[in-house]
């Protein structure tokens, strides 16, 4: 029999129906669990069966159930009520348990592996039925528990008491729903901690495009057109709905005027349970303007999502885990008001997204929605934004079930993540009490309520700038300029913590002395002005803001929302013309970074006053995916390109400071992030080209995109590329360097990000190493970059491809790619000065505009490698009997088998070199502490299997033999001088007679050689 990877889900609720929370959760797990399990592992599901004509049994759920399910197999297991009743009593549970244990008994045996998982208190007498065999597969979590809901039910505690420890004690592990539960679960039942997994509840991807949309056509609630105060659940004494209706009663006798009360207090049956009668009676004694809904359907939650709702209550006694007050954060349901009862304690934070009570005190509860209703509208909007932003950094489901997959099940494969940016990047910030953002006191100088005491100059206008990142402040300081010498203005910086590459940002704001205040009090001070260059968590500012791009424009899709590439799919290649025309720029599920809604909308509304757009045609893709955006759009071009042509006068001083020859060619390779950049995707790319390349001729540097430095670590990159650094590459870090180093270069060998386009625009020849063509917006910059571009074969030989790349390259080839840059090149300063200064009502300065040059201390900095490791090829030249020499970085690994080239080379190596493999295998070992013959005596003792050993003795060199001979070369290379030594010896044996003067071929140069003899070495042993 074949055995395959099977997954099993035991339910109790959400497949016919969904009468509870927990089986939406159930149905929330099951959805995203089919969005991540891939095609070959087998998905079993086994819901406890319900009948059609029961009332639990709800047709239009189950068709949904079954549609998420359709590659799944259906296992329905039997409680012994056929299907009637899905609860009954402990002997219905123990005949569901044996339904179950005798369904997984016979996959066991077509499974392998396999994982069980069992949801929810009916199923957890497992342990107690289930072999060892079965036992070491399973994960019992259950949502709640008999001391929970039914604490007087001692058989049933007992049972599941029982049946839990003997879980555990068969190799069980028990999955968590909340901290809650895993403190009950230890402390009641005795669960041991260290056997318990975290599962969180959570809204899926799905639940969030349900609570995301407003509706517009009210529920039949009575509430078309007045105001309301929601509570929903099961209709059930311990969710608390009579002390609501108590806690009303309290505020009618205070209050003038209180909104509509709605209480979906539901249950299954067509009749009234004793509960709701109770509680019926109660609703009409309060008048017309309170409502019960009795009847569950799934449409009820769509209440939530109402515009006129103002408040959402939670007055349980017990709750595992609140999962009302978690879509209501995510619909913008607030306030929302809870007990601190159980699983609900925690979730709300008092008056900064909610409003808490005891439970069981319709008083204390009375209390909390008299505050809640006592908000001003602004600040009800601002609560609503930070319980979003809560909800999206504490419920994703998604992420929680690939962590717990990742852990029960190592061997199931999962594809990338879909980080979800979209979201994060049109949510208010999220709060200190958990947040990346540090929770510190507010900056008193030069802005606050006391700043006047302290400043020298009192401003007229403050401008806040925003820095996501150190990408996005590298633009905004490009833009900065445009405040030059006016005093009316103070600039302060903050940063929201939206941003997962926040790493290296505070260093270097520190660096520029700029003064940070932290987020809480950016948000809660008036400025006149907000500059980002970036979309996340924005939506709090109330100031006049306006968002930059930090790249060459708006050239990605969305990493978000992106579901992996799967196939064969091959490249495209040629000269393909992008698309034009009336065509919307977006494919699939994918949408453009920065210029869709998502990124640019909030509640319907524009998050930014002015959205700067580089090009006239952005303001066409703009129109086409956001019309509602288009009247904030503002052409203003690129600062940095400006920025950079501004600079190309410097070309020949910023090669200098970089350490490249006059006729030394520069190969830049520019990487932007992520898995499917040049340096995701390629990673030995850096070596393959140091490798292939004579140093002497030719000089390679990287431009490495911040969030590789940032993300990884600085000390993390240094590391990946040491190799690289030491057979000379350049290295700039993450500042202005990039921008020197391109106007320095020769070609650039890139992929689709912002550098590799700035080089083209340069009218540098560029050639694409990686550009995954469905990673580029269409219509923009880097589409057209990427047909116009040629790209590197992998399977031909890289230096052929530079070489031919720099031979075919004519001026203006790649002028498409410019022509999209900018409408406006040179007038970006002037322009952005107009618009900031117009938004601070403010009379521009009389003088021009500030745009400066790029400096030379962006490169200067950077060192040369002290102890190199070369290939030295020195052959003799026929025609003039002269020598040629090539040296090619031995550091890094390489393959050179096929390269027929590299027969006969000559290893060498500095003898302070880390790499002791390399010193080992030299043919010539070079020595900076050697200042005579005795010296380099030394060294050949050092290292027996040298031929030669060689010093810098200036003005030239000295070579000793292992025979005793010792040589003076007029060449301040000893590594050449020591090379053509050793090719003397090859040669003819013997160094005697010396030819005098030789010439010897060196990159571009043809230099004249002297060699002399220097007396005598003491002869190595």
């Amino acid at each position: 029999m074949t055995r395959r990877p099977t997954i099993a889900v035991a339910i109790h609720d959400g497949f016919y129906g969904c009468g509870t929370g927990a089986g939406y959760a159930n149905y929330g797990f099951l959805e995203t669990l089919v969005s991540l399990v891939p095609e070959e592992v087998r998905l079993v599901v086994l819901p406890l069966l319900l009948d059609q004509h029961s009332p639990e049994h709800h047709p239009d759920w189950h068709r949904r159930a079954s549609a998420v399910l359709r590659r799944a197999e259906i296992l329905p297991v039997d409680n012994g009520t056929g299907g009637r009743d899905r609860w009954g009593g402990l002997p219905h549970f123990e005949r569901l348990v044996t339904s179950t244990a005798e369904q997984l008994h016979g996959l066991r045996a077509s499974s392998e592996p396999l994982l069980v998982l069992a949801f929810d208190a009916p199923f957890l007498g497992l342990g107690n039925t289930l072999p060892s065999a079965v036992l070491r597969d399973l994960v019992l979590i259950p949502r709640s528990s008999a001391l929970i809901h039914a604490p007087l039910d001692r058989p049933r505690v007992a049972w599941e008491r029982t049946g839990l420890l003997a879980a555990v004690a068969g190799g069980a592990r028990i999955g968590a729903i909340s901290g809650f539960m895993a403190d009950h679960l230890h402390e009641a039942y005795g669960i041991p901690r260290e056997t318990m997994l975290s599962l969180p509840d959570g809204l899926t991807p799905a639940d969030w495009s349900r609570l995301d949309s407003p509706v517009l056509a009210p529920v039949d609630s009575g509430t078309a057109e007045p105001e309301f105060v929601f509570a929903m659940g099961r209709a059930e004494p311990y969710k608390g709905f009579d002390d609501l209706l108590d806690a009303w009663q309290i505020l009618l006798r205070t209050e003038h005027a209180l909104p509509h009360l709605v209480v979906a207090a539901t249950s299954e049956s067509s009749a009234p349970t004793r509960y709701q009668e109770t509680l019926l009676h109660k609703a009409r004694a309060l008048g017309p303007a309170v409502r019960l809904l009795t009847r569950f359907t799934p449409g009820v939650t769509d209440l939530l999502r109402q515009r006129r709702l103002v408040a959402t209550v939670v007055p349980s006694h017990a709750e595992p885990f609140g999962r009302v007050p978690m879509e209501a954060f995510a619909a913008g349901a607030g306030p929302v008001i809870t007990t601190t009862s159980q699983g609900l304690a925690g979730q709300v934070i008092e008056e900064k997204i909610g409003f808490t009570s005891r439970a069981g005190s319709p008083r204390s509860l009375a209390a909390a929605i008299r505050r809640a209703l006592g908000l001003r509208r602004d600040q009800r909007f601002a609560l609503r934004h930070r319980a979003r932003q809560l909800a999206l950094r504490n419920y994703d489901h998604t992420a929680a079930i690939r962590t717990f997959l990742s852990g029960t099940a190592p061997w199931l494969p999962l594809p990338n993540p879909d980080d979800r940016l979209r979201w994060l990047g049109t949510t208010a910030p999220s709060l200190s009490q958990g947040s990346p953002v540090p929770s510190v006191p507010p900056v008193k100088v030069p802005i606050g309520l006391q700043a006047p005491h302290w400043t020298t100059i009192h401003p007229e206008r403050r401008v806040l700038v925003v820095a996501h990142h150190v990408t996005a402040l590298l633009r905004l300081l490009d833009v900065l300029p445009v405040f030059d010498s006016d005093t009316r203005i103070q600039l302060v910086f903050s940063w929201n913590g939206s941003d997962p590459f926040s790493h290296g940002l505070h260093q270097y704001l520190d660096h520029l002395g700029v003064i940070v205040i932290p987020w809480s009090q950016a948000i809660d001070t008036d400025f006149d002005l907000v500059i980002a260059a970036n979309h996340g968590g924005l939506t709090e500012i109330t100031a006049p803001l306006v968002i930059l791009p930090h790249g060459v424009g708006y050239t990605k899709q969305s990493p978000g929302n992106r579901k992996p590439e799967t196939g064969n799919r091959k490249p495209e290649t040629g000269n393909r013309k992008p698309e034009t025309g009336n065509r919307k720029p977006e494919t699939g599920n994918r949408t453009v970074f920065g210029l869709s809604p998502e990124w640019l909308l909030y509640d319907g509304r524009p998050i930014a006053s002015s959205l700067v757009l580089a090009h006239d045609t952005e303001l066409e893709r703009l129109e086409a995916l956001t019309p509602a955006a288009a009247g904030t759009a503002v052409v203003a071009g690129d600062p940095a390109y400006d920025r950079m042509v501004r600079s190309k006068h410097l070309r020949e001083q910023y090669r200098e400071a970089l350490g490249v020859a006059p006729d030394q060619t520069l190969v830049t390779i520019s990487t932007t992030w992520w898995q499917r950049s040049l340096m995701g995707s390629w990673p030995s790319l850096f070596r393959e080209v140091l490798g292939c390349l004579d140093r002497d001729r030719y000089r390679v540097a990287a431009l490495v995109h911040p969030n590789i430095w940032h993300g990884h670590g600085p000390w993390q990159v240094h590391t990946w590329l040491a190799d690289c650094v030491r057979a000379g590459m350049l290295l700039p870090a993450p500042v202005e360097g990039w921008q020197a180093t391109l106007l320095a270069s020769d070609l650039v060998i890139g992929d689709h990000g912002a550098t590799t386009a700035y080089g083209a625009c340069l009218d540098v020849p560029v050639l694409l190493a990686a550009f995954p063509d469905g990673d580029v917006a269409p219509g923009s910059v880097g589409e057209v970059l990427g047909a116009r571009a040629p790209r590197l074969n992998r399977q031909e030989p890289l230096r052929a491809q530079i070489e031919r790349a720099l031979e075919r390259y004519r001026p203006g080839a790649l002028d498409a790619v410019a022509a999209l840059v900018t409408s406006c090149p040179g007038e970006s300063a002037g322009r952005l000065r107009t618009l900031f200064y117009r938004h601070m009502r403010l009379a521009e300065p009389a003088g021009g505009p500030i745009v400066p040059v790029v400096p030379m201390d962006a490169v200067a900095a950077l060192e040369p490698p002290g102890h190199r490791s070369d290939l030295v090829l020195c052959r003799r030249l026929a025609d003039t009997g002269g020598y040629d020499v090539r040296r090619f970085p031995a550091d890094v690994a390489v393959d050179r088998s096929d390269a027929a080239e590299f027969a006969g080379s000559i290893l060498v190596v500095h003898e302070d070199h880390p790499d002791e493999n390399l010193r080992r295998r030299a043919a010539v070992v070079l020595s900076r502490s050697a200042a005579d013959g005795d010296g380099l005596a030394e060294v050949l003792r050092r290292h027996p299997q040298a031929t030669l050993a060689a010093a810098e003795h200036r003005p030239g060199s000295l070579v000793a033999t292992r025979s005793g001979h010792l040589l003076e070369v007029t060449i301040a290379e000893a590594a050449v001088a020591a090379a053509v030594v050793f090719e003397r010896l090859l040669e003819r044996g013997d160094l005697l007679p010396l030819p005098g003067e030789v010439t010897v071929t060196l990159g571009g140069a043809v230099l004249r050689v002297r060699l002399s003899s220097a007396g005598r070495a003491e002869p190595g042993t």
